[in-house]
């Protein structure tokens, strides 16, 4: 298996991310699929990243924040049929 450079795993999450916020307007599905991606990826890069600590805690903090933005954003436009 190849290993992936850590500047390269946040790569293809800014990716993921950028993917869900472009498609959310053209194509619901794909948007929804690239938001999934999102906590794997962020995920793998956890378990991957090693033993630093400063660089554990800041993926954590992003997961959640991610979390909470794409999820609950998410939830707000299906329910009121808008973003606020």
């Amino acid at each position: 298996m190849e290993e992936i450079f850590f500047y390269e795993q946040m790569a293809n999450i800014g990716n993921e991310v950028f993917r869900a916020i472009n498609w959310r307007q053209k194509n619901q599905e794909h948007s929804r699929l690239a938001l999934e991606r999102v906590p794997e990826l962020l995920d793998l890069t956890l378990v991957t990243s090693g033993s630093s600590r400063p660089r554990l805690k800041e993926l954590a903090f992003l997961r959640e924040a991610m979390a909470d933005y794409l999820y609950f954003s998410t939830m707000v436009e299906g329910v009121n049929g808008h973003r606020k």
